[in-house]
This record gives structure tokens, C-alpha cells and sequence, in this order.
């Protein structure tokens, strides 16, 4: 069985708040990878949910924060802390898995901070450790909602923004089964200064006999974090 997004979701603040959250409309499958992202309009931190762990963050006027989790096939709702009264989107998706379910992910990211105002959203590239992957990129900015069109065969998962303070959240993935550099973008109908994370997710059980998951610094690209 090949990996796919299985389904996804995504909520926005009508009000400035502290709490970013989303309730999970369908219980997702012991054993997929899900894969939530936040962001808010003031650069504050976004807190990783309870059982969850961190991405990639990038920040500038606007911060974006990615965290996964594997799923134990009872998460009703995706809750972030914001530390400090700010607008936010928070996008929510799950896959499958290509083999009996995730166990953990191998994971990689990289971020981009564009402070002059473009309409060229261009994201820094992540070269997943082994050519199975699930690439998430996601770009946040304060300004209108626009309309993206992204680039290198990768597909919409959400573009939302909040309203009162007016906070943008664009979303897509990719599943990528050939080795290389994956580099991420869109072209928006909005010209705005952003920030973005381009990630990575591997299955473990896609690596060869006698290899193992990446440690704690895992492979080295461009700006990179390991989640």
C-alpha cells in the first residue's frame, strides 16, 4: 500500500486569542502519521501540543511551527499554546502508512525567512535521507488571503486566514518516491513578506536492512532542524 493523506482539516481564529486548536472530525487510524501546523500573526511561540513533537519553526513577523505525531487511533482535537494574544491558522493532516503503521518517522526541515514582499514564495530545499517520502511545506504570513499555486507537483492541503487581524496559512504536500533535492513554493496572488518550513517524513521500515534512523542531528541542509 502505497503512503497517501488520508484526510485533513483546518481551523483559523475569529478573534485574537492564546489557543490555537481543532477538533478532529473523524478519529484517525492507530498508527498513521499526523502532522499538524500552526502559526500566528505576532511571532509569539507556538506550543507543541500535549504528546506531540516539534518541527520546524520559522519566524519572523508572522511564526509557523510544524509538529507530528504518531497516531494511537484516539486524538480528538490539536491544541497549541500561544505565548501571547495573536491571530492564528492551524492545518491538520494524516497518512497512512505503506507497510502494517508508523512506528516513528524519520524527519527533516529546513526554513526560510523572506523579509521583502514577494509574490514568489519560494521555500529552501530538504533532500529526504531515503527516496520514500511525505514532504509538507507550509508558508505563513500577515496579510490577505491569497491564491497559491505551488510548484514541483506539489498539492494544496489548506489555505486559510484569520480574520480581525488578518494572518495567512498556506499549505501542501508531496510524496516523493525518487531520490533528490525537494525544493517547495508557491506563486501567490498576494504579494507579502513570509516565513516557511519545507520538511520531511520517512518511515523507518523503509530503510535498508543493517541501516538506522537518523540521530539527533540527522542529515544537514540548508538552515535545518531535525524533528
Amino acid at each position: 500500500v502505497a503512503i497517501s493523506l488520508v484526510r485533513s482539516q483546518s481551523a483559523s481564529s475569529s478573534t485574537n486569542g492564546t489557543t490555537a486548536s481543532l477538533t478532529i472530525s473523524v478519529t484517525p487510524t492507530a498508527g498513521n502519521l499526523l502532522v499538524a501546523i500552526v502559526n500566528n500573526s505576532a511571532a509569539n511561540s507556538n506550543g507543541t501540543p500535549t504528546g506531540w513533537t516539534a518541527g520546524g519553526t520559522a519566524t519572523d513577523v508572522s511564526r509557523v511551527s510544524t509538529f507530528w505525531k504518531i497516531s494511537n487511533g484516539a486524538e480528538a482535537s490539536v491544541s497549541s499554546t500561544i505565548g501571547g494574544t495573536s491571530a492564528w491558522n492551524i492545518h491538520y493532516m494524516e497518512f497512512n502508512s505503506s507497510l502494517s503503521g508508523w512506528t516513528t518517522a524519520v524527519t527533516q526541515s529546513a526554513t526560510t525567512v523572506q523579509q521583502t514582499a514577494t509574490t514568489n514564495m519560494t521555500l529552501a530545499s530538504v533532500t529526504p535521507s531515503m527516496p520514500s517520502a511525505v514532504m509538507v511545506s507550509v508558508i505563513s504570513y500577515v496579510g490577505a488571503l491569497g491564491t497559491p499555486t505551488w510548484s514541483n507537483s506539489y498539492t494544496t492541503v489548506a489555505s486559510t486566514a484569520s480574520t480581525g487581524t488578518v494572518c495567512t496559512l498556506l499549505s501542501a504536500y508531496k510524496l516523493v518516491t525518487a531520490g533528490g533535492a525537494q525544493t517547495a513554493g508557491a506563486t501567490n496572488t498576494v504579494s507579502a513578506a513570509y516565513v516557511g518550513v519545507n520538511s520531511a517524513s520517512i518511515e523507518p521500515s523503509q530503510l535498508p536492512a543493517g541501516w538506522r534512523p537518523m540521530g539527533a542531528r540527522g542529515q544537514a541542509v540548508t538552515r535545518s532542524t531535525v524533528w
